[in-house]
């Protein structure tokens, strides 16, 4: 099945995401050879619909979003991990914009900017992406496998508790933005 990653970065930029290229079939911005690096990667980051034609091109390219504008909570279930026991024992809003990845695990999307990327901090299987980071948005596939979108709400606020705890992020942040990714074959 072919997927048209150029139409489905057009609507999410339209719906206010930031999105940018990443290599076709994976979950990591483009390298060096093809004109970026994950350096720059928060730069080409976009809503401007002409700048998204003409990125994409015909190319089918995966679809980052950035975050910090938003926030995300990246749920987690590849091995042995618990991502959503844990966050339905956290009791953490899933009443906004959700995605479920290749992988049946799910993000969250918040409308809080400003907040921190991190790395299970707030339980095992859950990590969150804010201020330089990203995450890979519906449209794009990794192993033939979907990310899709399974309830579209408006984003909401993300909890107090979830914000105190993860705290504002820096912009420092952003050489960390691919951490605990993890392996696109996973």
């Amino acid at each position: 099945m072919a997927y048209n990653t150029k139409s489905a970065a057009l609507t999410l930029a339209a719906r206010g995401f930031r999105v940018f290229r990443l290599l076709p079939g994976s979950k990591y911005p483009l390298s060096k050879k093809l004109g970026q690096t994950e350096e720059t990667w928060p730069e080409e980051a976009t809503q401007d619909p002409t700048k998204i034609e003409k990125l994409w091109g015909d190319k089918p390219y995966n679809i980052g979003i950035a975050t910090g504008d938003c926030f995300v909570i990246d749920i987690d279930v590849k091995g042995e991990k618990l991502g959503i026991s844990n966050a339905k024992m956290l009791d953490l809003n899933f009443d906004t914009y959700t995605v479920e990845t290749p992988s049946g695990g799910l993000h969250l999307y918040y409308k809080d900017g400003g907040l921190a990327t991190s790395a299970g901090k707030l339980a095992p299987g859950i990590d969150t992406r804010g201020i330089g980071g990203y995450v890979v948005a519906p449209g794009s596939v990794i192993n033939g496998v979907p990310y899709k979108v399974t309830q579209r709400h408006e984003l909401a606020a993300v909890e107090t508790w979830v914000k105190e705890t993860i705290g504002k992020g820096a912009t420092s942040s952003k050489n960390k933005a691919g951490e605990a990714l993890g392996d696109d074959n996973e």
